[in-house]
C-alpha cells in the first residue's frame, strides 16, 4: 500500500478517482461529485502535506543517522588507529619477552649443564679421595709397620753396637794382654 490506513485512501480508491466518467447526470449530481471530488482533493492535499512531512522527517533523520554515522566511523577509525598501534607495541613486547625467555631457558640449561659436570666433578673427587684415604690408611699401615721395624732394627743394631762394643772391649783387651804377654815374654 503507498498510503497508511488513516489517510483513508486505498489504492482501489485512487484508480477509481483517476478514471474519468461521462454521464448525463443532472445538475444536483454533479455538484455533488464535485463536492466530493473537493473533499476528495483535500484529503489527497492531505495527504500529501503528510508525505512531505513525513519525507522531510525521513530525510533531516537520515542526514542525523548519516552525521552520527560518520562520526562514530570516525571514532571507530581512531579507535582501530589506537588499537592497532597498542597491538603492535604488544607485539614488540612480546617479541622481546619472547627473546628474554629464550635468553634464560638457553642461561638455564647452561647452567643445568655446568651443575651435573660439576656434580660429576664432586662424584669423581668423593671417588678420590676415598681412594687417597684408603691409600693414606694403607700407608699409615706400612708406616707403622716400617716403623716398627726400624725400631726392631734399631734395637737390634743398638744391641749389635752394644755387643760389637763388648767385642772390640774384649778385643782390645785380648789385645792388650797378648801385648803384655808378648812384651813379658820377650
Amino acid at each position: 500500500k503507498i498510503f497508511s490506513p488513516e489517510a483513508g485512501l486505498s489504492n482501489d480508491y485512487l484508480r477509481k478517482l483517476l478514471k474519468p466518467k461521462h454521464s448525463s447526470s443532472k445538475q444536483w449530481e454533479l455538484r455533488k461529485r464535485v463536492e466530493q471530488k473537493e473533499e476528495e482533493l483535500k484529503k489527497l492535499r492531505l495527504v500529501i502535506h503528510e508525505l512531505l512531512k513525513a519525507k522531510q522527517e525521513f530525510t533531516s533523520g537520515a542526514i542525523e543517522i548519516e552525521e552520527q554515522f560518520k562520526s562514530m566511523l570516525d571514532q571507530a577509525m581512531k579507535e582501530n588507529q589506537s588499537l592497532s598501534s597498542h597491538l603492535q607495541e604488544e607485539g614488540r613486547k612480546m617479541s622481546s619477552l619472547t627473546q628474554e625467555n629464550h635468553e634464560l631457558i638457553r642461561e638455564r640449561d647452561l647452567c643445568l649443564s655446568k651443575i651435573k659436570m660439576l656434580r660429576n666433578d664432586l662424584e669423581k673427587t668423593k671417588s678420590e679421595f676415598t681412594q687417597v684415604q684408603q691409600q693414606h690408611t694403607q700407608a699409615s699401615i706400612d708406616n707403622a709397620v716400617l716403623q716398627s721395624k726400624h725400631d726392631e732394627y734399631l734395637k737390634q743394631i743398638e744391641k749389635l753396637t752394644t755387643e760389637f762394643s763388648i767385642v772390640e772391649a774384649s778385643k782390645s783387651t785380648a789385645i792388650r794382654e797378648a801385648e803384655l804377654s808378648i812384651t813379658t815374654v820377650m
